[in-house]
């Protein structure tokens, strides 16, 4: 065996060991580290605290934003059932009395934001009562108050970072609205809050005190040792993986947007919620299981296919974020610990499922293994050049949610929890997805500057389309997946193509326009320039015209030919001919004397018709001429009604001649019903 693939083998071995870790802490048979050293010391300085590093950029994120929200969480709690409205007060003051990081504000000392910890903060608690309302007002007036809610802003320099609200609905039914700024909060605290708020409601209504355990630390103090950790040796070898990784310049992934990308971040986004199938939820496990990986490599990689198959980009960059709370410490606080990991993936020489598969799967472990490094960190280290029209390093997000579970009841009320849609996006797409009891869910959070609802409901069928194609053909190239849904695959090959219409074979072309000059006379027949003309007005006067043709001789498939340029004039002598019963041949007066006088001949015209400021410029001719300009006071002396011309759908309209550029031009004849048609 050679070094080479001994080399692969034992990479191989390692990056499936990494997953075996992760799948067992999902699991959480390895988040039990109780024994695990306390290596996180308390601070010794309570003055100017800094923040951590994710805090810090939001911090001047938000400097840099006037109002917005992008950073602001909003979560809908329905308790349905027996509940203590003060108890539950209580409960949400000990929480905030217990954890420093919803007692602190966020400063500004020289330009640098600094923590401040308040020792006493109230937590308020208002009651918008409506269960007086009938059903449909009271929904009406919960959906103003979440609007309210979910878009107000925080001033970061005044604490608390949480607002509560309380909806009575009825006396069974309660909505609790919590709004928190992302500084002081990520998707593992949710778990951490409601599990304490259980344990904490449940005690108190049975008079038991807090049975709560003391906290060992406080996340300012998890930042200050973060903060120092970045000098360590170790830290310096993580990061020096990321420097090479995201070596070289990075690709903006330019996805096919519905309107131009603005100059400067709004953060206007929306939310397009997701469910999949029990089938294709179990399909997945499954094949991840066969893959020997986990269910997020393959979700990831679905991903990537559809960013690859609607950018054609091979080097594709997308974020997911991690919990990255690695010590037992840590586990059961509040805060911002959530960091962001980049993902970067070749998709070159259109690999094949499994292939991509083994490379995203190498990637993730490698990322995984470096993940303590702060994301902010590298972005200062790779000193890439800020564009204020997207975000830097990546402009997508992946995330399948692996935190701890909520408690599905306090007290004796049920309890469902519904992460609220405020209007922002911070990416361009972050598709946020969650494993439950119930299958897989989640939500598509999408920049509304860019993208309208109906691409983003055709993306989410796209994606699970893929999904379920990898599943069915692992060994086909990632070119070869089926992308479009069932609906849609249907539409392109099927409606769309059904292009028979019913049409009259029994008339002709002109006697169609004249039934139209009958039921709709007024109406514009043709426009050229400032000129037009009605359809009773076209009408009659290529009657006039008809007439006086006939009294030149042509009727049934005479030919007669027509040197005009493209004007009203022509469409009243190509109409003209038509009602006499004759075929028009096209003259174009642009065209070489020799090809016209060619025509001409070829076709025998007995009559030609022009203006006489094209009269010069024709070649010799045997026809008789006709010039609607100066004959046009002979030809309206005629009968203005329809003419009865014995012509039927399968006789000649008209002759049109190639180019002839491999020849003699050669005349083509078209009947009325193929016209018509």
């Amino acid at each position: 065996m050679s070094n080479n693939n001994v080399d692969q083998s034992t990479k191989a071995a390692q990056d499936k060991k990494r997953i075996l870790e992760l799948m067992l802490k999902k699991k959480g048979v390895l988040s039990k580290n109780e024994n695990q050293p306390a290596l996180i010391p308390r601070r010794n300085d309570a003055n100017d605290l800094a923040l951590s590093n994710a805090q810090q950029r939001l911090w001047f994120l938000e400097e840099f934003t006037v109002d917005t929200v992008a950073y602001v969480f909003c979560n809908r709690v329905d308790l349905k059932g027996e509940i203590d409205l003060p108890i539950l007060h209580k409960a949400y003051q000990v929480i905030a009395d217990r954890h420093e990081i919803f007692r602190t504000s966020y400063q500004q000392k020289d330009g640098i934001p600094v923590q401040k910890i308040h020792q006493n903060i109230s937590i308020d608690f208002p009651l918008i009562d409506l269960h007086d309302l009938s059903e449909n007002e009271r929904q009406i007036k919960l959906q103003q108050v979440i609007e309210q809610e979910s878009r107000k802003p925080f001033d970061m320099s005044v604490a608390p970072l949480m607002r509560m609200c309380v909806v009575r609905l009825t006396e069974q039914h309660h909505v609790i609205l919590q709004t928190i700024h992302h500084i002081v909060y990520d998707g593992w605290s949710l778990a951490v809050i409601y599990n304490e708020l259980k344990s904490l409601y449940d005690a108190f209504i049975s008079g038991r005190e807090n049975p709560l355990p003391e906290l060992d630390i406080q996340y300012a103090d998890y930042a200050s040792w973060m903060r120092g950790s970045l000098d360590s040796d170790e830290m310096k070898e993580k990061l020096e993986f990321w420097k090479q990784n995201l070596a070289g310049d990075l690709p903006i992934l330019e996805l096919p947007v519905d309107k131009p990308r603005p100059v400067s971040q709004s953060y206007n986004g929306a939310l397009h919620r997701i469910k999949f199938s029990d089938g294709l939820t179990s399909s997945l496990k499954k094949f991840a299981s066969q893959n020997e990986c986990t269910v997020f490599m393959v979700l990831m990689t679905a991903f990537k296919i559809l960013l690859h198959r609607y950018t054609g980009e091979t080097d594709i960059i997308v974020g997911t974020p991690v919990a990255n709370r690695n010590y037992h410490q840590i586990e059961k606080l509040i805060g911002l610990f959530v960091n962001s990991l980049v993902l970067r993936t070749s998709l070159e020489n259109d690999p094949d499922v499994t292939e991509l598969i083994s490379r995203v799967r190498g990637a993730a472990s490698n990322a995984f293994a470096n993940q303590e490094v702060p994301f902010e960190k590298i972005v200062d280290e790779l000193n890439i050049e800020r564009d204020i029209s997207h975000n830097p390093v990546f402009q997508t997000m992946f995330a399948f949610q692996n935190t701890p579970d909520l408690p599905e009841k306090i007290g004796d009320a049920d309890m469902e929890l519904e992460i609220l849609d405020n209007g922002t996006s911070v990416f361009d797409i972050t598709l946020n997805l969650h494993d439950s009891d119930e299958g897989i869910y989640g939500y598509i959070e999408y920049c509304t500057d860019l993208f309208e609802r109906q691409t983003i409901e055709r993306m989410v069928v796209h994606y699970q389309s893929l999904l379920e194609s990898m599943i069915s053909n692992p060994a086909n190239r990632i070119s070869q997946l089926q992308l479009l849904g069932r609906d849609e695959r249907n539409q392109i090959l099927n409606s769309w193509n059904q292009t028979s219409v019913d049409y009259s074979t029994d008339r002709c072309i002109h006697q169609l326009i004249e039934a139209q000059a009958q039921s709709n006379s007024a109406a514009k027949a043709i426009c050229h320039e400032d000129n037009q003309l009605s359809y009773a007005e076209l009408n009659t006067q290529a009657n006039q015209l008809a007439r006086y043709l006939q009294l030149h001789g042509v009727g049934a498939e005479k030919i007669v030919g027509v040197c005009m340029d493209r004007s009203i004039e022509m469409f009243v002598a190509i109409l003209g001919v038509l009602k006499a019963g004759g075929a028009y041949l096209p003259l174009d007066p642009g065209y070489p004397n020799d090809r016209l006088s060619f025509m001409l001949e070829d076709t025998a015209a007995e009559i030609l018709i022009t203006k006489q400021s094209l009269v010069d410029g024709l070649p010799e001719h045997n026809a008789k001429l006709v010039c609607l300009d100066s004959d046009w006071d002979e030809i309206k002396q005629q009968e203005t009604d329809n003419l009865n011309a014995e012509v039927s759908p399968d006789n000649l309209v008209y002759i049109i001649y190639t180019s002839g550029s491999t020849g003699k031009p050669k005349g083509v004849m078209v009947s009325h019903r193929n016209l018509v048609h």
